[in-house]
């Protein structure tokens, strides 16, 4: 088991953090969370992670109010409250 901050969130929505310089992109996490996970995929430029425990929260985290959250994968960022989530997108386009 891995433990890293999560420095930001990608095009995804999931949370970026960095293990001896790589890039790994961990799903269901939110910035500034200092997160456990294990790497599900390492390939040579970045690695995918699942995430096992958090260890400090974001103050943004919220339950999913969908039972089906962790089993679809179309909505990545249910877990954070509605203005992260309008933040988050504005700051994309």
């Amino acid at each position: 088991m891995i433990t890293s901050k999560i420095e930001r969130l990608d095009d995804e929505g999931r949370g970026i953090a960095y293990n001896e310089g790589k890039v790994v992109f961990i799903p269901d996490t939110l910035p500034k969370e200092e997160v456990e996970y294990e790497i599900t995929l390492d390939k040579k430029n970045f690695s995918e992670g699942k995430l096992i425990n958090i260890l400090q929260e974001n103050k943004n985290r919220v339950l999913p109010k969908c039972p089906l959250y962790n089993i679809c994968g179309g909505c990545s960022l249910m877990h954070s409250n509605i203005g992260f989530q309008e933040d988050y997108k504005a700051n994309k386009i």
